[in-house]
């Protein structure tokens, strides 16, 4: 951890984030001994418009070799 740290901080890194399942006590336990702290319960959201009319609409166009 600590060559990758070095790695990241010679290329100019400012923040190094890392993610894990909160259940999982090992590599929480494993983060926090490397210096990371400040966790925070993440919160992801994510909208998949693939069925979207106008997505599809677009997709068929490009598949005709129209534009939309």
């Amino acid at each position: 951890m600590r060559r990758l740290t070095e790695r990241f901080l010679e290329r100019d890194a400012r923040i190094i984030l890392v993610d894990t399942d909160e259940d999982n006590a090992d590599a929480l336990a494993f983060f926090r001994q490397n210096g990371f702290g400040q966790e925070r319960r993440p919160v992801y959201r994510s909208q998949n418009r693939d069925d979207h009319p106008l997505t599809v609409e677009h997709r068929n166009s490009e598949r005709n070799g129209r534009a939309a």
